[in-house]
């Protein structure tokens, strides 16, 4: 899933929000597999905070798999704030630098993310982030003073776009990349393994999860929809992906009570704390992890009507919302692609 705002801390494991049901199914043996489609794995933990997890069918050389765990390394050099000597931490270090090509492309992205979602997704989030202490060993609860200074270093407009790959920024403000990069090293994964040959395979990075092709039984993989309600287990409804990734985002991943109030962990960048809608989570199915990710977290902070409205003017992205009232909706264009797994949640279009 995507780590929501969050700085990238090795000692801590993001719990997933989704799981492949197809990844297990084919995992335990299915006797209608032919020879040399068994379904192989490797993880690799402490990238980018987490465990990322790649499986593939067939002989996949052990090249392939280091090349893509090689790769999320590299952008966990580059854009992770818990490594001061991280690209991205000596241009918040500094203000203004001449960044990688991958920084320079990404934070772009970013920014573009953050005027379709119109703020809800900003990577200028970090100061207000830094004041509720998001990604160290505890989080707390600010005084409203020190969000109120924070708020006025956030907004992506002020960021200033240079030449040869320059960034600028106003002084002490401070860029997060947590949102959005776990996504795109997924990305540069999915389409290595493409290169490489491998045409079934999925990849799990913290629970951004990416469909590559098919099983080898030729059936979509099963992406299940993690339940949201806090302290419940189990899945709510299941996803059929090919070639799709699938990312949620969900308050109920990081969150601490404190005065009879639970916070969690995905801020509003309008207001400093933690977003207030009626959404426990929202999965979003894109092409890229990198789009769903940044989308995600948009959405959530959005809330399900706004939310939906963006997906449905955008090609190629569908949604998934679940409510505190136990309520399911999906945008209109997965039709039957959703199957409803706990009796207990009822299901929607969002046009209805």
């Amino acid at each position: 899933m995507g780590c929501r705002y969050c700085v990238w801390k090795g000692w801590l494991r993001m719990l997933p929000a989704i799981f492949s049901a197809g990844l297990i199914a084919s995992g335990c043996g299915n006797p209608g597999l032919s020879a040399g489609s068994s379904l192989n794995s490797q993880s690799r933990a402490g990238i980018l905070g987490t465990v990322l997890t790649i499986s593939s069918y067939g002989d996949t050389p052990q090249s392939v798999y280091d090349e893509c765990f090689s790769a999320a390394q590299d952008v966990e050099n580059l854009m992770s704030l818990n490594r001061p000597d991280s690209e991205l931490s000596r241009l918040n270090q500094s203000g203004e630098l001449s960044v990688s090509g991958q920084t320079y492309a990404l934070v772009q992205k970013a920014l573009e993310y953050s005027r379709l979602s119109e703020g809800a997704f900003d990577v200028t989030v970090g100061a207000v982030m830094q004041r509720w202490r998001i990604g160290a060993d505890f989080i707390r609860l600010p005084p409203r003073e020190e969000i109120q200074g924070a708020l006025l270093l956030v907004g992506s407009e002020k960021i200033k776009m240079e030449q040869n790959n320059r960034i600028a920024l106003e002084k002490g403000m401070l860029i997060d990349l947590g949102g959005i990069a776990k996504g795109y090293a997924c990305d540069i994964a999915a389409q290595a393994l493409r290169e490489r040959g491998v045409q079934r395979a999925i990849l799990d990075y913290g629970g951004n999860i990416y469909a590559l092709g098919e099983k080898a039984d030729g059936e979509k993989w099963r992406v299940g929809i993690r339940n949201p309600v806090l302290g419940a287990d189990g899945y709510i409804c299941v996803y059929e992906a090919s070639d799709q990734a699938v990312v949620t985002s969900g308050g109920y991943e990081r969150n601490f009570e404190q005065g009879g109030v639970t916070y969690h962990h995905i801020l509003d960048p309008k207001t400093g704390y933690p977003a207030q809608s009626s959404l426990l989570s929202a999965t979003i199915i894109s092409k890229l992890s990198a789009d769903a990710d940044a989308l995600s977290t948009a959405c959530f902070v959005m809330g399900l009507e706004r939310g939906a409205e963006l997906l449905e003017s955008l090609d190629g992205f569908e949604g998934i919302f679940v409510t505190d009232a136990k309520e399911i909706f999906f945008t209109s264009g997965l039709g039957g692609a959703l199957e409803l797994i706990d009796s207990s949640f009822s299901i929607f279009e969002v046009s209805q």
